[in-house]
């Protein structure tokens, strides 16, 4: 992180708003969407984002009828969140590591937190814990990391830089392009003794984008029939080995008992 980790996000926001209005954004969303449609029970839910961004999740979770929040410590990330969700939304500016300061009292049947721990670096064991402290018994976790594995695999084939590649599978931090920030690394695997201590047992791993990241960057349009096809591969092989373990990234559900 640095210093100011908000000026990053802030400087960033309208970036990335566009990107999860493209169509990679749009298939991470509508996976995570249909991964989770399995796992819940009929809306209304109460539904947290913790660290929403622009609002994307916030908007579709408030589309399917739940009661959402969304929480961002970055003032130009919920003011692009504001423009894209309806009014019943509350949005709050907020920390991951301060949730039950930022929302007093208040617990949630669904917490979303999609691409946060990355970059707390070793707070993230604190994140989980405030999770779990604003997750009603029973709720459940929806948490998506980036997969350094697959970020390999991409290095060396999209990018066509094998010794960059190398070079990434053994650090540990990594550089974000849209961000301007160091990410940390993080496998499923790497968190299960923070998820123990906040109280969260998995329930399932899903990939998300195992193939997408891995067509060629040639500026072709993506057609709505070419992303149905997709998205139907994609969620076909999102539990099935070994597409699951180089997916761009790794959604991770976990319940509180």
């Amino acid at each position: 992180m640095t210093d100011n980790p908000a000026i990053v996000f802030d400087d960033a926001a309208a970036e990335f708003a566009d990107y999860m209005a493209a169509p990679w954004g749009r298939l991470r969303a509508e996976m995570i969407v249909r991964q989770l449609a399995a796992h819940l029970d009929e809306p209304p839910l109460r539904v947290l984002d913790a660290g929403c961004g622009p609002g994307a999740m916030v908007a579709r979770f408030a589309e399917l009828g739940h009661h959402v929040t969304g929480v961002d410590f970055a003032a130009t990330m919920l003011d692009q969140a504001r423009r894209a969700v309806p009014e019943s939304v509350e949005l709050v500016r907020g920390d991951v590591l301060a949730l039950d300061a930022a929302l007093p009292g208040a617990t949630f049947d669904l917490v979303l937190c999609h691409c946060v721990l990355e970059y707390l670096a070793d707070d993230a064991p604190a994140a989980l814990h405030q999770l779990g402290r604003v997750l009603a018994p029973g709720g459940l976790v929806s948490l998506l990391i980036s997969n350094p594995d697959a970020r390999v695999l991409k290095t060396a084939v999209v990018n066509r830089a094998p010794a960059d590649a190398l070079a990434s599978f053994t650090r540990q931090t990594q550089p974000n392009r849209v961000f301007r920030a160091r990410t940390r690394d993080y496998r499923p695997g790497d968190l299960m003794p923070a998820f123990a201590a906040a109280g969260l047992s998995p329930v399932q791993t899903y990939g998300v984008r195992a193939f997408w990241d891995l067509l060629p960057r040639d500026g072709r349009p993506v057609s709505e029939s070419f992303f149905a096809e997709m998205l139907t591969l994609e969620m076909e092989m999102s539990t099935v080995s070994p597409f699951r373990e180089i997916a761009n990234y790794s959604h991770v559900v976990l319940r509180r008992a």
